[in-house]
């Protein structure tokens, strides 16, 4: 995963792809600015990497390993339980906001930052439809789109969802090896 959000950093110079566990922080960068992670159950370091990040005067990218995500049942990479997607759902609501008004309208667009990973991470979760559309309601009067723009060609949405749906299928054999452990 490190070496993929390294990679699109490169290729794009892309914040968002950047993320706190990847990432290595000044002190007295974070310490100046007054930089937090929020006081939420889940997703408590997206806006502080979204913030730190936008802040940078410079961002230098490595490819040496610097943390290990570690997978375990009940830990916060595997809490999937809906009142912890929806502090998610919230989350990525509060960073989408915070980008579109701390960035120039043409970086914004740039992004073209989308929901179908929300929406398609609680069709994996088995929720219930009535869930489904509480929370497209919920992007809608957020004004979040659900699909960007380049989504509007099938073939890229073909690929997205297909992309989507094997990393689900890897994310649930490691899920499986880790309940036998």
């Amino acid at each position: 995963m490190l070496r993929c959000e390294i990679q699109a950093y490169l290729d794009n110079k892309n914040i968002s792809s950047l993320c706190v566990h990847s990432s290595l922080f000044n002190r007295e960068f974070i310490k100046e600015n007054n930089f937090k992670f929020e006081e939420i159950p889940v997703a408590n370091d997206k806006m502080f990497s979204v913030q730190s990040s936008l802040g940078a005067c410079k961002l230098a990218v490595d490819s040496h390993i610097i943390y290990c995500v570690t997978r375990g049942k009940g830990t916060l990479t595997t809490k999937q339980d809906l009142d912890s997607f929806f502090v998610r759902v919230y989350a990525y609501i509060r960073t989408y906001n915070f980008l579109k008004q701390n960035l120039i309208e043409n970086e914004f667009q740039e992004l073209d930052l989308y929901a179908l990973g929300i929406i398609g991470k609680a069709i994996t979760n088995k929720y219930s439809f009535k869930t489904i559309i509480k929370i497209l309601l919920i992007l809608y009067k957020s004004e979040i789109k659900v699909l960007g723009k380049k989504m509007k060609n099938p073939i890229i949405l073909y690929r997205k969802l297909n992309n989507y749906l094997n990393n689900v299928k890897n994310e649930k054999k490691i899920l499986c090896q880790l309940k036998r452990e």
